[in-house]
C-alpha cells in the first residue's frame, strides 16, 4: 500500500488483505474517524506517522515480528488510551506517541534498546512507564510535558539521558539512577517541582549546560 494511500478518509474501520507486506509513510493520516485497525502479521515494513492525527483511534493490533515502531507513528492519537507495543519490538522512533494526551497505559517490549526524541513528549495522562532492562538509550525530550507521571526508574544499561527527557514533569516525585550513567543532557528534569528524591550517581562525567 503506497505512501498517503488513504490519508484524510472517513472511515471508522478498514480491513486490510492478509498478503500485504508494506504499508507506506502517512497511509492513514488525519483519518479522523478510523477507530480500530488490524495490521496482517505479514506486514513487515511500516511507513512513518502512519496513524498521525487519527484523533479518534481506539484499538489497533500491529503484525507480530516488527522491530520498530515508526517515526510518529501514532502521533496525535489523542483518543488512544492504552497500547501493547508488540515484544519483538526493539526501538520506539522519534515522536511515536507524541501527543498522545489521553494514553494512560503502555506495556513496553522488554526488547526495546532505543526511545527516540520526543517518542512520549505530551503523553500528559501516562502516570506511570516501566523501561525494559534492555534500554540505553533515551532520547532528546522523550518525556517532556508528560505532567502525570509520577516515578521514573531509569535501567542499568543506560548510559545517557538526553536534553529535556523528563523537562515539565510535574509530577515526577521520584527518580532512580543507576552508577551506569554518565552524562546527563541539558535541562533533562528542569521544571520537575514534585521531585522529592533524586540521587546523583557517582558515575555522572558531565551535566550539560542549557
Amino acid at each position: 500500500i503506497g505512501k498517503e494511500a488513504f490519508a484524510g478518509n472517513d472511515f471508522s474501520t478498514i480491513e486490510i488483505p492478509e498478503n500485504v507486506e508494506t504499508i507506506g509513510n502517512g497511509t492513514f493520516y488525519k483519518c479522523k474517524n478510523l477507530q480500530k485497525i488490524k495490521i496482517p502479521d505479514a506486514t513487515s515494513n511500516l511507513g512513518s506517522i502512519l496513524f498521525g492525527s487519527c484523533t479518534k483511534l481506539v484499538s489497533v493490533e500491529l503484525p507480530k515480528g516488527i522491530e520498530t515502531i515508526t517515526e510518529a507513528m501514532f502521533s496525535d492519537c489523542t483518543s488512544l488510551t492504552q497500547f501493547s507495543v508488540p515484544e519483538t519490538v526493539k526501538v520506539v522512533e522519534d515522536s511515536a506517541f507524541a501527543k498522545c494526551s489521553n494514553l494512560r497505559n503502555i506495556e513496553m517490549s522488554n526488547q526495546i534498546h532505543t526511545i527516540g526524541n520526543y517518542a512520549f513528549n505530551g503523553c500528559s495522562s501516562l502516570k506511570e512507564m516501566n523501561l525494559p532492562d534492555e534500554l540505553y538509550s533515551i532520547g532528546d525530550s522523550a518525556f517532556m510535558d508528560c505532567i502525570s507521571l509520577t516515578e521514573i526508574s531509569i535501567p542499568n544499561k543506560v548510559t545517557g539521558v538526553g536534553k529535556e527527557a523528563f523537562r515539565q514533569c510535574e509530577s515526577l516525585s521520584k527518580i532512580t539512577m543507576p552508577d551506569t550513567i554518565t552524562e546527563i543532557g541539558a535541562s533533562a528534569f528542569s521544571g520537575c517541582h514534585m521531585l522529592e528524591q533524586f540521587k546523583i550517581p557517582d558515575s555522572i562525567e558531565a551535566i550539560q549546560d542549557y
